[in-house]
């Protein structure tokens, strides 16, 4: 990471790019930050889902240096929004005589926004099925980062609860957990001056719509809720937690739960964040993915990206009507 983009930048990235690199049947190499100034231990948060000798082990080996004649190259990463693609092009290396052309892969950072032309459009990546057989764009980002990283068991530094409580809560099978994510940007003095926001009010009322449209035959309900707003956060759970839910079924005493970290929710820019921000961040952003359900901010990709990692269900917040990931094109008749 060379920019000073954030967490879901990062991720959303990283999956294209290990898409593109197992294509072209390359090791894919990655660490967080500014090269040698980077404050980031990856390993204190994630660790390669296989062995050290694995093609999926991204840990730069130490001394590495990436030479061209050794057939090493670094990527060029386009972080200019407006003018970013759906798809991340093909590489000016790539033509290697013998090896099938490579295609160009899904941008997922983008993939619920209206920006531009960022839609990903059902007949986009039809070619990159020849390379990879069985490719699904709607799969593509969750299978990626399954297959390259699983969470270090030194995670829980950074949230004491991870292990002992949030996790086993989240995974209740008794439980419809719903992830909702606010940004409010750096609204900390607005929540604790008024509440909980506009923005914030407006999420939250569509969770207990999308609580009503799902077919509920859990016992309970969980909130995720996570926010760039400690103050926000602490809010909700005054609010909302162990409050009864009418679902209009034969279930009469659903409650629902608020979960929140103690992050300080540094999730957006910052080119050298600490350690214990990257972490909090990861965590966050990991746990939004943990759920049945997401409703998010729409300004906002840490949301969408998080559920793109479990290729769960996103509700915008605007109309809370569900995002539509591809997107079928319309043919104009004159």
């Amino acid at each position: 990471k060379t920019s000073s983009e954030g967490l879901s930048w990062f991720m959303s990235e990283l999956a294209s790019q290990y898409i593109m690199a197992k294509q072209a049947g390359c090791q894919l190499y990655f660490s967080y930050g500014l090269h040698q100034r980077s404050k980031i231990d990856m390993s204190q948060v994630i660790l390669p889902h296989t062995d050290s000798v694995s093609p999926n082990n991204w840990t730069v080996p130490t001394g590495f240096e990436c030479l061209e004649e050794e057939h090493c190259y670094i990527i060029p990463i386009d972080t200019n929004h407006l003018r970013s693609k759906p798809y991340i092009p093909v590489p000016a290396f790539s033509e290697v005589p013998g090896r099938k052309p490579l295609k160009s892969v899904p941008r997922y950072r983008y993939a619920y926004f209206i920006l531009g032309d960022k839609f990903l459009y059902n007949d986009m990546f039809l070619d990159l099925k020849d390379v990879l057989p069985g490719f699904k764009v709607e799969t593509g980002m969750a299978c990626a980062l399954a297959s390259l990283f699983r969470l270090s068991p030194k995670v829980s530094q950074f949230e004491p609860r991870l292990f002992s409580s949030i996790f086993p809560k989240l995974h209740d099978p008794d439980s419809l957990v719903i992830s909702i994510y606010i940004r409010t940007g750096k609204a900390d003095m607005a929540a604790e001056k008024n509440g909980i926001t506009l923005k914030g009010q407006s999420t939250l009322d569509c969770a207990m719509s999308v609580e009503k449209l799902i077919s509920i035959s859990q016992k309970r309900i969980v909130w995720m809720v996570v926010s760039d707003s400690p103050a926000l956060k602490q809010e909700i759970v005054k609010s909302y937690n162990n409050t009864s839910v009418d679902v209009g079924n034969t279930h009469s005493n659903i409650t629902r739960e608020i979960l929140v970290t103690g992050a300080e929710g540094l999730h957006t820019k910052g080119a050298s964040p600490s350690m214990q921000s990257f972490g909090e961040a990861f965590i966050d952003w990991y746990l939004i993915g943990e759920s049945n359900v997401v409703v998010s901010s729409q300004d906002s990709t840490f949301g969408t990206t998080a559920a793109l990692r479990s290729n769960l269900p996103v509700y915008e917040t605007r109309k809370c009507k569900q995002r539509t990931l591809i997107h079928q094109r319309i043919e104009k008749k004159h």
